[in-house]
């Protein structure tokens, strides 16, 4: 795998995490208390979603400005909790590249920042 792209990959998901950080620590309790799941969820995921994607995923993910939300919107939305949160998150991410779903949803990086 291309360790440069991982690399860049991981940074973007860290810095994707650390804007929702500052996000919610200026959101009120109430607004956070019903969000717990996604908070959490979004927590999951960042931690493990570098070392999860292949390059394709990755190469798919690294063309948006925020790919760990995409990611965690899908999951959210095919979420099953009988699976395991690791196969869980391998399939929404062999789903979310498959099928192109966040074509159109989501905005795009400048072409000079995807690789």
């Amino acid at each position: 795998m291309n360790q440069e792209l991982k690399e860049k990959f991981r940074k973007k998901i860290e810095q994707n995490y650390a804007e929702h950080t500052a996000e919610w620590r200026r959101q009120p309790q109430e607004d956070l208390i019903r969000s717990a799941y996604q908070i959490w969820a979004m927590g999951q995921i960042a931690e493990i979603l570098a070392k999860t994607a292949d390059e394709r995923e990755i190469a798919y993910l690294m063309q948006f400005k925020d790919p760990l939300k995409i990611v965690t919107e899908a999951w959210a939305f095919e979420k099953e909790y009988e699976f395991d949160f690791d196969e869980q998150l391998s399939a929404v991410l062999f789903d979310l590249t498959d099928r192109c779903d966040a074509d159109g949803f989501y905005e795009r990086e400048s072409p000079d920042m995807t690789m």
